[in-house]
């Protein structure tokens, strides 16, 4: 031995022989972690010479094939490599070298092999195999060795079956299923080994004679002190077993019987067993932190639980965990597993899904379906099972758990329970009306139907969010814990896990992100200018809208009219347009009306835009189709005014000025920076994302949400998910984004969040302040509204109040809690039944005035339908009967914009035949083109008194003036095969997103 080496580790007191013999046993492994870590062979300076591992590592670096050859090469440089290092006449210096390098790289190889950290295995006797090792194991005989490990017990049947089928498959090579067999079994319980040894015994008479040269009289020996050892068999039956027919296998089979457990067996830690079921090292090691163990362990004990822990404390990475945890044990038990993650945007499950793969892409089989996704009809059902974790939006599965959905494919609704977990990202979106929350309800319906008591055996579901929140008006800390626990209800769930011993650990590794207010005081002269112009323009609008033909006798036009310049103004322009759509004017009055509106909207916009943005990039936007000078005469009237104002005035915008500052400051400072900042529309992202770079100097992209077309600032799944790369990546160091970026994006290098004139609530605040992901990092509200301030200040304070109701719940009892989250379960229940109750109320009493009412172009009045054909078409009101077609023009979405409204599914719009005006989409329901009216678009007619409605939400119609009956499977299939259908003359709908259910109120 080198005189100089001192041994560190149990097992380097060893003969050196031994202790290789042991590392053998991990060889596999050993070279995975090798061929992914090929900047820490220097590490294993103290066995090899310098320059015969820059040997290795520069034939390695040589390949530079990205293919699965490549990856082929490398992997066999990485084990030449270590061969070099097991015949190194240094190697005893390897075991030391290894566990240095897992300790910091693969905390479970490190545990598993590293005996130090033993606790519950036995090394005492294993120890007398590996002395003659090398000699067993070329009459191992795996098969026989396996029939009798079955006959020990059951269970080990069920624990090494794996392992032989992989062998069999030719996954994995015959040494490679030996060493997982011995390395595993030998530690289960002190007498392991003699147990493995005995079954290599009687597999041949080679294996005898090796093992009589070792320990003489070795049958003898083991039918005295071994074979007999019956302690541990216990026999479970479970809660939906029948008892009597237990009893009877019990008392026949004994051990045998499939109730038997032999609880010695198999209770070593999971890491030590995992890799009998896939190579686990073919994946990224999974290092949990102690705080994130925290975070698992009540989810790994089966509890339905909400894990609430800030950004950047790695949840996604706990919830991997979990997820491994639970099909390891489902395997082992020889059950079925089923892992969905539900995740709330798309970007979130390109996301999602590319961490699952990074950690368990070959211990399980990811996919991923979110709305959007250019595919042609699928079977849902069939999907699901075919693959092992799914990461989805959340109304797919709704869509798919709904009866009503499913009855226009004539199928019947998928059943929660073919799931045996469910994990929800971003759990604080379990609200009235999100899909989460109609997802849980469906959740409790098979669950409990119209119980408090569990009638069916349903998933374990975790959520995970930085922010559970609290009430919009948070009296007390006593109040938002009722909030917290009433969230958790929601989702069935009776605690709330968060880091509480290892909270020193858990600051070192979040961000400290710092909240700043900065309040910039418009002051420029030619914003005053600019004020003038929108003034003129917008009161010479105005008083031509007085004036139009029977607008002044309409009462309460003018009511709550105010300045163009106070917030009012907008509650005004509401006002006024219910009141024309539901006033009898002369047609062309009520088109002008319309558009005086429109034009007046128009103009308050960009009056609010240019309070951060400069006048002359809004005036640009907002203003290029402001009037006409051959359209009608209105059009031509604002055309012609516009020009006599001249230019647009061009103010810098103070506030727009201190933006650009303080981006070149931090790029000066830190010139790796990420900088995302949040804009409270998709307009003004599109804006700043163009100006950014002449301004700023540095390049600038957008993100926003898909329920809009890009010209009018939304970004498709493709789009988002390219900007998000871009910006990762460096090549876009400044993100500008609406509330689509609020959650989960994982973006290290993020050191300044910037909130630009906006300002929402506590979750948002948190979740905003977190994509500053970087250890010493800011957060900034930037505005010039006082008002702004005053709530962000507020927000701060029930941030405050927050983190006492966290204690305050910390501080509980464990019978107190428990009674409140039953009670809270108990009462959503309730509610959730007297919700159905009263739906069905409502339906049976409003269904039937669908007669009553006609629908109108809200622009002019006319193409009168009878409400009577109108359909629910599960979340969507949709017109029925193919006549419709004949009676509206459709106007087919340009292929140039085919993406542009992924996620709605928009074929195109349905427009007036008597104005154009555009008053409805036509979506892709199951590959059938569907007609639906836009509720800001259209009026309500009784057909016996003439009278006109205007409604803003379709929830207000079926509460107050009809509910339409849902479409028959029959109705959709007529709509699907109707010769009358519009011609999609450039794609087939085969090749067009279906639409995934959003607020049908905001399809327009």
């Amino acid at each position: 031995m080198d005189i100089q080496f001192v041994p560190r580790y149990k097992l380097d007191s060893l003969p050196v022989q031994v202790k290789n013999t042991f590392i053998d046993l991990y060889k596999v492994e050993i070279v995975d972690r090798l061929n992914q870590n090929i900047e820490h062979w220097v590490d294993f300076d103290k066995v090899l010479e310098g320059s015969l591992i820059n040997g290795y590592m520069q034939k390695y670096e040589r390949i530079t094939d990205g293919s699965d050859v490549g990856d082929l090469k490398r992997h066999t440089v990485a084990k030449e490599f270590y061969d070099e290092l097991e015949k190194s006449d240094k190697n005893l210096y390897l075991y030391s070298s290894l566990m240095d390098l897992f300790k910091k790289y693969d905390n479970e190889l490190y545990k598993s092999m590293c005996i130090d950290e033993w606790h519950d295995e036995s090394f005492t006797t294993f120890y007398k195999l590996l002395i003659f090792l090398h000699d067993l194991r070329p009459v191992f005989d795996i098969e026989k060795v396996y029939s009798q490990l079955q006959n020990y017990s059951p269970e080990l049947g069920r624990i090494y079956d794996p392992v032989i089928q992989r062998w069999k498959k030719k996954e994995i090579d015959y040494d490679h299923a030996v060493s997982l067999v011995i390395r595993t079994f030998c530690i289960m319980i002190e007498n392991a080994t003699y147990r493995l040894l005995n079954a290599i015994y009687l597999s041949s008479k080679d294996a005898e004679e090796i093992i009589e040269k070792k320990f003489p009289n070795f049958e003898s020996f083991y039918q005295k002190n071994v074979s007999e050892d019956r302690d541990g068999i216990i026999h479970v039956v479970e809660p939906d077993q029948d008892v009597t027919t237990a009893i009877e296998s019990i008392m026949g089979g004994g051990i045998h019987s499939p109730y038997a457990k032999y609880i010695f067996f198999g209770e070593i830690p999971p890491y030590h067993l995992m890799p009998l079921m896939y190579q686990t090292t073919a994946d990224s090691s999974i290092n949990l932190r102690k705080y994130q163990e925290e975070l698992s362990e009540r989810a790994l004990e089966g509890e339905n639980t909400l894990i609430c822990a800030p950004t950047g404390s790695g949840k996604t990475i706990v919830a991997i965990n979990i997820i491994r945890d639970h099909i390891f044990k489902l395997r082992k038990e020889g059950k079925s597993f089923k892992v969905v993650f539900v995740v709330p945007s798309v970007p979130l499950v390109e996301q999602q899904k590319a961490q699952l793969e990074k950690y368990l892409g070959h211990f399980a089989v990811v996919g991923k379906i979110y709305g959007g996704m250019a595919i042609e009809a699928f079977d849902f059902e069939a999907l699901v099972k075919s693959i092992d974790i799914l990461v989805l939006t959340p109304q797919i599965l709704v869509n798919n758990v709904n009866a009503d959905y499913c009855r226009l494919d004539g199928k019947t609704p998928l059943q929660l329970d073919i799931f045996t977990l469910i994990i929800l990202d971003e759990v604080h979106h379990t609200v009235k009306d999100h899909p989460y929350a109609n997802l849980m309800a469906e959740y409790h319906r098979q669950k409990y139907d119209d119980t408090n008591i569990s009638i069916k055996s349903m998933p374990q579901v975790v959520g995970l969010t930085a922010s559970i929140g609290c009430p919009r008006k948070p009296k007390s800390p006593a109040h938002i814990v009722e909030h917290m626990i009433e969230t958790c209800a929601n989702f069935d769930a009776r605690s709330i896990t968060r880091v509480k011993i290892n909270i020193a650990e858990l600051a070192q590794f979040t961000s400290k992100t710092a909240d700043d207010i900065e309040v910039v005081t418009n002051s420029d002269e030619n914003t005053k200018k600019y004020h003038g112009y929108i003034d003129t323009l917008s009161k010479f609008i105005e008083s031509y809208f007085g004036n139009l033909d029977g607008i002044s006798s309409l009462p309460n036009i003018f009511k709550d009219f105010c300045d163009i310049f106070k917030m009012e103004y907008l509650q005004w322009l509401s006002s006024a347009n219910r009141i024309t759509a539901e006033a009898h004017l002369p047609e062309q009055s009520q088109k002008d009306a319309y558009s005086c509106l429109d034009y007046l909207r128009i103009l308050y916009d960009a009056l609010q835009c240019a309070k951060c943005l400069p006048t002359k990039d809004t005036s640009e936007f907002y203003f290029a189709d402001l009037g006409n000078p051959v359209g009608t005469k209105l059009e031509q009237h604002v055309y012609r005014k516009k020009h006599e104002l001249g230019d647009f005035p061009s103010s810098k915008c103070d506030i727009y000025q201190k933006l650009i500052e303080k981006i070149k400051d931090q790029f000066k400072e830190y010139p790796e920076s990420r900088i995302i900042i949040f804009l409270p529309q998709r307009a003004y992202c599109q804006i700043a994302a163009k100006i950014i770079e002449r301004d700023a100097g540095i390049k600038g992209e957008y993100i926003s949400s898909a329920n809009a077309a890009r010209e009018d600032g939304g970004c498709n799944p493709t789009m988002q998910q390219e900007a998000l790369t871009k910006f990762k990546s460096g090549e876009i160091p400044i993100l500008f984004a609406t509330s689509v970026a609020d959650e989960g994006l994982d973006i290290q290098k993020c050191n300044l969040v910037i909130k630009y004139q906006y300002v929402t609530d506590s979750i948002a605040h948190v979740q905003r302040k977190g994509r500053a992901r970087d250890l010493q990092s800011k957060s900034i509200l930037f505005t010039c509204d006082d008002k702004l301030k005053g709530l962000e200040t507020k927000i701060l304070s029930n941030v405050a109040m927050i983190n006492e109701a966290y204690q305050m719940l910390d501080n509980m009892s464990t019978s107190q809690k428990d009674i409140m989250f039953q009670t809270a379960i108990q009462n959503f229940n309730k509610e959730r039944i007297q919700e159905e109750e009263n739906l069905q109320n409502i339906k049976n009493t409003m269904c039937p005035k669908a007669e009553f009412y006609n629908v109108l172009c809200k622009k002019c009045s006319a193409n009168s339908f009878d409400c009577k054909d109108l359909r629910k078409c599960y979340m969507n009101c949709i017109v029925s009967g193919p006549e419709f077609w004949r009676t509206v023009n459709f106007i087919e979405e340009p292929v140039v914009q085919d993406v542009k409204r992924k996620k709605a599914g928009i074929l195109g719009n349905i427009a007036c035949k008597n104005c154009g005006f555009k008053f409805g989409t036509v979506i892709n329901v199951k590959g059938t083109a569907v007609p639906m009216f836009a509720i800001d678009s259209i009026v309500f007619m009784q057909k016996m008194t003439n009278q006109k409605i205007v409604k803003k939400k379709w929830i207000k119609v079926y509460k107050e003036l009809f509910y339409p009956i849902d479409i028959s499977y029959e109705e959709f299939i007529e709509m699907r095969t109707t010769e009358l259908q519009p011609f999609l003359k450039n794609r087939s709908l085969k090749n067009v997103i279906e639409t995934e259910n959003v607020d049908p109120d905001e399809l327009n």
